[in-house]
């Protein structure tokens, strides 16, 4: 059966094999395994265990090797100088012992479980890049901690006698994962002990945790995240004054009683905390727990979404507020008057609906940011009092029209990427900066009106229909106007320069192109040019020319810096006919 195998696969195209046999077919298999130089992932799985020995220096020919997985032998051990250069995930499982001393330099993942004995030093063990570490059920484990530099995740379950190390072995450590069980009590207590400064997350796994001794959680004030099974733990929180998050990963808000509700409360810095099961009722024991919630984010199928917002509803101090579908949920109606009961709401960011509207008189009235993305369609048509920005970005088409609109605090929009937009301009008598790019219809019919729009953001993208929408802003723009940056396609790729001379009044142009220089003529007010993406290099003589024609000009900046003579003769001619300290070149800007 082997040689049928080996006649008919190429050795170099085997990236991936798995074996379960006998550990004598097992042994025998492994000889003829090494002759596979691409062999990228190998999982041995022994079906007559504590039988044999496995040696992990006979894969030392497979120098591919990324990811390696074996259970079922009675030990497994490596020892030596660097082998499997490109291994980077490491799993043993089911053993009497394993024992590593060798250099894994690519190793990243080490999953040890179910083993009686585990030793992981020695004098050639060397683990540079391994940053999560996972043991579970290890009986009797010694590890040297200072071969382990990059550490930052660590898992011990049901690990009572494993080596604990000191916190300058671990000065990387963010996440650690216990069991705290009666027998694990010791063993977790001086791991909370030796905890370093740099532990930011915390997690008691499993489902038979035991709090009749509370963990030592006065060693660990540090701590930003908490993921627990019981509400049982949150009278011991007291000590964590950084705590943003907790998660009762086995729980739902039902199982919060009065006392517990008490006790969040005196957590002054909880932002966030998570219910693993889905609400069903509230009752009037968490009361208190809902006056203290004020920033959510809610991500799921649609179904999910609209159950927990019946009691999202329920908390009147919620400030913030985030709805994500994921990638795979198609469709979804959201409809924001469902809303309405949360008086204190002031950000809302939704996600990947296909539809998102929102109609009728006064709504939501402290909210002053709303942010949508990946939409189909967005329609709004009622008045939001306080809302001071709205961002649209990728929609198939937005709405901003009725009898009802009313945003008389917007000053900020941004839409982007979006097929068709329609804008009553009249409702946003206060909008002071307006961001358009990428759009391919957007009506202009009374934007000359906006009195208070000052600054203009256009992206010329890659179709004409785009160019289109800009061109007709830049037309439409109030007198007003006294900024203007734009963005797209390079000098070569323009249709057609931006026309200018509708706006002299402007006192500062951004532009993607020194291509404009041409075209600044009629702006006899300019007194700021930027160009982020290009030196003086890009300038020619032309460009000179006409830049020596702004009188007005005070500052001219660029975004790249370049030394060499041909930059300093174009720097030295614009410093004879500029102010003295006008032209400004920097390291370009992220």
């Amino acid at each position: 059966m082997l040689l049928t195998l080996l006649s008919i696969t190429p050795r170099v195209a085997l990236e991936d094999l798995s074996l379960h046999r006998g550990l004598r077919t097992l042994q025998d298999t492994l000889a003829a395994v090494c002759l596979f130089p691409r062999l990228k992932a190998l999982s041995l799985r022994a079906r007559d265990n504590w039988e044999r020995r496995l040696d992990l220096a006979v894969l030392k020919p497979l120098l591919a090797l990324e990811r390696f997985s074996c259970s079922g032998w009675q030990s497994v051990g490596l020892k030596g100088t660097p082998v499997l250069p490109q291994l980077s995930f490491l799993e043993i499982s089911s053993t009497r012992s394993t024992a590593i001393d060798a250099a894994l330099l690519s190793l990243h993942e080490l999953w040890i479980s179910q083993t009686r004995t585990l030793q992981l030093r020695g004098l050639h063990l060397r683990l540079p890049q391994l940053s999560k570490l996972s043991l579970y059920k290890v009986n009797m484990g010694a590890v040297s901690w200072p071969a382990l530099p990059q550490l930052k995740s660590l898992t011990a379950v049901e690990c009572p006698e494993l080596t604990v190390a000191a916190p300058a072995e671990l000065s990387h450590l963010a996440s650690l994962t216990l069991h705290w069980s009666r027998d694990c009590w010791e063993a977790g207590g001086r791991w909370l002990h030796a905890a370093p400064s740099s532990l930011q997350h915390m997690s008691f796994y499993g489902s038979t945790n035991d709090w009749s001794q509370p963990p030592p959680l006065s060693s660990v004030t540090q701590l930003t995240s908490l993921s627990c099974n019981s509400p049982a733990i949150i009278p011991y929180l007291h000590p964590l004054a950084q705590l943003q998050q907790l998660e009762l990963s086995m729980n739902s808000v039902t199982d919060i009683t009065l006392e517990h509700s008490g006790w969040l409360c005196g957590l002054s810095s909880l932002r966030q905390l998570c219910f693993g099961y889905r609400v069903n009722c509230l009752d009037s024991a968490i009361e208190r727990l809902k006056q203290a919630l004020v920033e959510l984010s809610l991500y799921g199928e649609e179904r999910v979404v609209h159950d927990s917002l019946v009691a999202v509803q329920l908390f009147p101090r919620l400030r913030v507020l985030t709805l994500v579908l994921p990638d795979t949920d198609i469709g979804g109606r959201l409809n924001l008057r469902a809303l309405q009961p949360l008086p204190a709401l002031e950000r809302l960011a939704c996600g990947a609906w296909e539809r998102v509207d929102l109609r009728g008189s006064t709504r939501l009235r402290q909210l002053t940011s709303l942010e949508i993305w990946d939409a189909g369609s967005v329609d709004i048509d009622a008045t939001l009092p306080s809302l001071q920005e709205l961002v649209v970005m990728g929609a198939d088409t937005l709405g901003l029209t009725g009898k009802r609109l009313q945003l008389p605090q917007l000053t900020h929009l941004n839409l982007t990427f979006i097929d068709m937009v329609a804008v009553n301009w009249r409702a946003l008598p206060q909008l002071a900066e307006l961001l358009v790019a990428s759009c391919e219809e957007l009506n202009t019919v009374a934007l000359p009106e906006l009195g208070c729009l000052t600054s203009l953001s256009l992206d010329y993208g890659q179709h004409s229909e785009s160019w289109q929408v800009a061109d007709g802003i830049l037309q439409a723009a109030p007198s007003s106007l006294l900024s203007l940056s734009i963005t797209g396609l390079e000098e070569e790729e323009w249709l057609q320069p931006p026309m200018l001379s509708s706006m002299p009044q402007l006192t500062s142009l951004s532009s993607r192109s020194p291509a404009i220089i041409a075209q600044l003529g009629p702006l006899s007010r300019l007194q700021h040019l930027e160009f982020p993406w290009h030196s003086a290099t890009d300038l020619s003589l032309e460009h000179l020319d006409c830049l020596c024609g702004l009188t007005s000009l005070r500052q001219l900046e660029f975004g790249i810096t370049v030394r060499n003579r041909d930059a300093e003769r174009r720097l030295e001619v614009l410093r004879r006919v500029l102010p003295p300290g006008c032209i400004l070149d920097q390291p370009m800007r992220s």
